[in-house]
């Protein structure tokens, strides 16, 4: 489930839909029927407009005041956050990806285009979080590894972003920025 920025609206996800509450009125702005199972995760664009929603097939965007589908990404994600700008998604893959292909995906957030495939790691990319300047990206996976991504190298072919650090980590859960 997610708040929307401004904390009006509510997000959660169901097996097969995604319902959208409003929390000044308490009541339900919208359910939307999905293409197949939901996985639990859903995030919403910095400016409140859009939801994506962690499922099979894919990640799917949503309007988030209507429910209208918007585009879908390709393949599996196991976790997903927009960027601060929401020009990009960052998905990481691990549901039904072999545990030593699994990569996290940057995707551009309005045309649903693969912008960077960044270097594999050793199990499911659990969790993605983008620093509040979009400048960096860190993932955390069953590999007990959190990574950090300097997203500021040029150009945008695979593997164009370089690592800054691992920091090993036993059970760990997410990854996330100090807004400050």
């Amino acid at each position: 489930m997610a708040f929307s920025p401004r904390g009006e609206l509510l997000a959660t996800a169901g097996v097969v839909e995604l319902n959208v509450w409003d929390l000044r009125t308490m009541k339900r702005v919208h359910s939307t029927k999905l293409p197949g199972t939901v996985f639990g995760g859903v995030a919403f664009s910095p400016d409140g407009r859009t939801l994506a929603c962690l499922g099979s097939p894919g990640v799917q965007l949503y309007d988030a005041r209507t429910g209208a589908f918007q585009l879908a990404l390709r393949g599996e994600a196991a976790s997903v956050a927009f960027s601060p700008d929401g020009r990009m998604l960052a998905t990481g893959e691990g549901r039904f990806v072999p545990p030593k292909l699994c990569a996290a995906l940057l995707w551009d957030a309005h045309t649903g285009a693969l912008l960077r495939r960044l270097p594999r790691q050793s199990g499911p990319v659990r969790s993605v979080a983008f620093s509040p300047d979009g400048r960096t990206l860190a993932t955390a996976g069953d590999d007990n590894l959190v990574r950090v991504w300097d997203l500021r190298q040029p150009g945008f072919g695979y593997g164009a972003a370089q690592r800054l650090m691992e920091l090993y980590w036993l059970n760990w859960v997410s990854a996330s920025f100090d807004p400050h």
